[in-house]
C-alpha cells in the first residue's frame, strides 16, 4: 500500500499515480527483491560510550500469536541475511 498525501493538486496527484504504476518494477515488493543491498547502506551500529552504565529494561510480553508472528518476521530477515545478531557488552 502506498499513501499519497492529502493536499496533492489533483493533476499531480495523477501523475504521481501514473509514474509509481508505471516504474512499479523498481520497488522492492518483499525482503527476496533487495538480496545484493550493500551493508554499507543498510548497516546499523550502537554507538555505545564506554563511560555510560548500562540499563536493563524490563521485557515486554506479547500474546502468544504476535510473539510468534515477530519470531517468524526475524526469521526470515535472518534467513535471506538482512540482520543478524550481534553481542553487545552488557
Amino acid at each position: 500500500m502506498v499513501k499519497i498525501g492529502t493536499t496533492l493538486s489533483p493533476p499531480i496527484w495523477l501523475a504521481l499515480i501514473s509514474f509509481l504504476q508505471k516504474n512499479n518494477e523498481v520497488f522492492a515488493w518483499s525482503y527476496e527483491d533487495m538480496p545484493d543491498i550493500s551493508p554499507d547502506i543498510i548497516c546499523h551500529c550502537l554507538s555505545i560510550d564506554p563511560k555510560t552504565k548500562p540499563v536493563r529494561h524490563k521485557r515486554i510480553s506479547y500474546d502468544a500469536e504476535r510473539y510468534e508472528a515477530m519470531k517468524a518476521e526475524v526469521e526470515k530477515l535472518k534467513g535471506i541475511g538482512l540482520v543478524r545478531e550481534v553481542n553487545y557488552p552488557t
